[in-house]
Formats: C-alpha cells, structure tokens, sequence
C-alpha cells in the first residue's frame, strides 16, 4: 500500500493492492503495534486505572478495530481463505470431519470481535454508573489479554503457516483474484487502511 493510504481515517482508499500476501502480512505489522498499545493500557488497567482514564486509548483501538483490522479480516475471509483452503487439505479435511486451520483462523476471528464487543460494553456500563471502576478495569483488562495473546498467536500463525502455503500453492491467477478483490474492498471501504 502506498504512503497516501497511512494517512488519517475517513476517505476512502482506493489504492490497488497488488501483492495480496505483502498487504495482508503489512497489516499485521500495523495490528502488532495496536497490540503492544493496547496491552500496556491493560497492564495500567490491571494495575488499577479507572477505565474512564484510558477511554482515549481504548477508543482509538476500537476504531482501528472497526476500520483496518475489520478490513483486513475481510481481506482474509472473502479473497484469500476461499481459494487458499482447498490447496490445505483439499477434500481430506472434510471428509474426516476435522476443523481446517483456516476454520481455526476464522474461529479466532469471530472470538477477538466478540472481546472487543465486549469491551464496548463495559465501557458503556461503566460510564453510565452501572459497573463499578475496580470492576470495569479488571474485566477490560482481562478481554484486552484475551485479544493480545489470541492475535500475536493468530498472526505468527497467518505469517509463518497459512501465508507461507499461499505463496506456494497460489497460482499468479489465484493472486490476481485476490488483489482485485482487495482493491474493491479498499474502493469501498469509505476510510483509509493504516497500513
């Protein structure tokens, strides 16, 4: 993605991807540093912050959720995982009733979307008076080690397994798909993608 597509959040980004595998493993880059962000508000929330105290942080996570991570997740459920999943386990996987890894990426998917729901959540409870703070922060603490510890599993695993099979089983047709799929994502996405 070119440096035009870094800036800022609203707008959309039409930038063709070309290199589906290098965009989706550059977004990872960005989401790593999210995660190290966001663990050190955890940690200060463990540690006894009032969640009102670290509302901007937590809001400024929760909407990279919503707009680059939401993008990349679709990036991988409707472009790479279709054609990727076949050249894993073909009809093996299926046929023994076993859950492919990329069922397994897509269970981590929905599973770190659920936590930030949650966190949103307790935010809302907490501000309105409804959740005490001590309460709060340990619950928005232990959803944020939940995402962090999930995500850095899931995205060593995307880089070094899943990513690595896309290289070589993806024919430059199969990658063709993919990007042009991207694109239209991006074309649409009304934001622009941090990474």
């Amino acid at each position: 993605m070119s440096k035009a597509c870094t800036a800022g959040i609203k707008g959309a980004c039409a930038e063709k991807v070309s290199g589906p595998i290098k965009e989706l493993m550059d977004c990872h880059q960005a989401v790593l540093k999210q995660l190290d962000a966001l663990e050190k508000t955890g940690t200060e929330l463990e540690n006894g912050a009032n969640p009102e105290s670290k509302e901007k942080e937590l809001k400024e996570f929760l909407e990279f959720t919503d707009t680059s991570l939401a993008l990349h997740t679709r990036d991988e459920e409707q472009a790479l995982f279709p054609l990727l999943e076949p050249k894993i386990c073909g009809h093996a996987c299926g046929a023994h009733g076993a859950i492919t890894p990329v069922e397994v990426m897509m269970a981590n998917h929905k599973d770190v979307h659920a936590a930030f729901a949650v966190i949103r959540e307790l935010m809302k409870l907490s501000k309105e008076g409804n959740l005490e703070p001590k309460e709060a922060s340990t619950e928005i603490a232990s959803q944020i080690r939940f995402i962090v510890d999930t995500m850095r599993d899931h995205i060593w695993k995307e880089d070094n397994v899943l990513y690595r099979i896309a290289k070589e089983e993806l024919s430059k047709e199969d990658l063709g798909r993919i990007s042009k799929k991207m694109t239209g994502f991006r074309e649409t996405a009304g934001f622009v993608c941090s990474h």
